[in-house]
């Protein structure tokens, strides 16, 4: 993966994780994040270094920077060299990615703390798939990535609007929440901007809820 320098390169969404790590290193690297083991966490423009603890009494030492290609390159003082990030490489991506504010434009005009967890949520903890109907609309499947088995904790998901929060989804945190959102709707809503990123930006900018016919 090589970053454009208008974006962080150390704030991954699921996808761009699972390039680094299997899907058993991320998970397992979420549970580490989790656990709050990432300390002494620091960041410039082109290198994290941060503290992972570990099951030894001493806590393993990740440095993760980008080489003369724009492309991430991992350090860990752990001994696992079979992918290219280990799961404390992961786990200092996620606590980095978790210290960088959203737009406000992503979260006003509600609960703020809230909702900009579950949009950090969905965009690295949550794997989504169209099931039916319009491409960009219509159903999505939302399974979480943290699991051991993300096929027990599959969701269905209904875009009906990239602007307002109307959308639907059948877990139990949307029904309860009174957000209007759940990290199931937006990962799938980050799907959409990544698809998309200009009509998305546009059309979100308009304020209003939009049909499939006026996105395509």
């Amino acid at each position: 993966m090589v970053y454009s320098q208008n974006r962080d390169p150390f704030v991954l969404d699921n996808n761009e994780l699972r390039l680094l790590a299997s899907d058993r290193i991320v998970r397992r690297g979420i549970a580490y994040f989790k656990d709050n083991k990432v300390s002494e966490l620091r960041s410039d423009h082109d290198r994290l270094r941060a503290f992972v603890q570990g099951s030894p009494e001493h806590p393993y030492y990740v440095e993760i920077d980008l080489d003369s290609d724009g492309e991430l390159c991992v350090d860990c003082s752990c001994p696992f060299e079979w992918e290219p990030a280990c799961k404390h490489a992961i786990a200092v991506l996620l606590a980095h990615a978790a210290q960088q504010p959203l737009s406000h434009k992503v979260v006003q005009g509600a609960a703020d703390k809230a909702i900009e967890k579950r949009v950090k949520r969905g965009q690295t903890e949550v794997a989504v798939t169209h099931k039916d109907g319009d491409r960009w609309f219509g159903t999505w499947e939302a399974r979480s990535t943290y699991q051991n088995n993300p096929r027990q904790n599959s969701y269905q998901v209904q875009i009906r609007s990239i602007s307002e929060r109307i959308n639907y989804c059948n877990c139990p945190d949307l029904s309860a929440n009174l957000l209007g959102t759940c990290k199931h709707i937006e990962a799938v809503l980050h799907t959409l901007k990544k698809k998309a990123p200009t009509k998305f930006k546009k059309y979100s900018d308009l304020g209003k809820a939009l049909t499939p016919r006026q996105f395509a």
